[in-house]
């Protein structure tokens, strides 16, 4: 049995008892519980503000640090590391390509000038329909600005 189990367990025991208590005692466990709560989160909010952000990712690499790493963002105290934007830019053109086929049409990422601005090409593949453009690039634009909403300007290329 593993340390963590084993304070499982003991939680389990404790809340047993407490759930016989009348409501005054209950109310000062409760009391207590919230008090370590805060301390625990004044601990963790310390601890963050301390340590160098190149660490955190470090933290993912055992077992009971996974756990410590679930907590910190559990209480928002780190944000979960975000994927390269050109990679989420790929993730989002893909996921969007099947319905953009429907109007025989195919998305292709021309390019990336930083800081904020992507050049697109929507390519014809049999429909020259000027309104299905029209229709298709305002939802191409929201959705590349959700999954990458540091991109702020999307020009299309022809």
């Amino acid at each position: 049995m593993t340390n963590l189990e084993e304070l499982v367990q003991d939680i389990e025991y404790l809340e047993t008892i407490i759930a016989e208590w009348d409501k005054s005692q209950q109310d000062v466990v409760l009391d207590l519980k919230m008090a370590i709560k805060s301390l625990h989160g004044y601990a963790l909010t310390h601890f963050i503000e301390n340590i160098k952000p190149e660490s955190i990712s470090s933290l993912l690499h055992t077992d009971i640090d996974k756990m410590v790493y679930k907590l910190l963002l559990d209480n928002r105290m780190i944000e979960a590391p975000k994927e390269p934007l050109i990679q989420r830019l790929q993730q989002v053109l893909d996921k969007m390509r099947p319905y953009i086929k429907q109007y025989h049409k195919n998305l292709e990422l021309v390019a990336f000038k930083p800081p904020d601005t992507l050049e697109i090409n929507l390519v014809d593949h049999g429909n020259h329909d000027i309104s299905v453009n029209l229709n298709l690039l305002p939802k191409i634009q929201k959705s590349i600005q959700y999954y990458c909403p540091e991109i702020l300007k999307i020009t299309t290329i022809q």
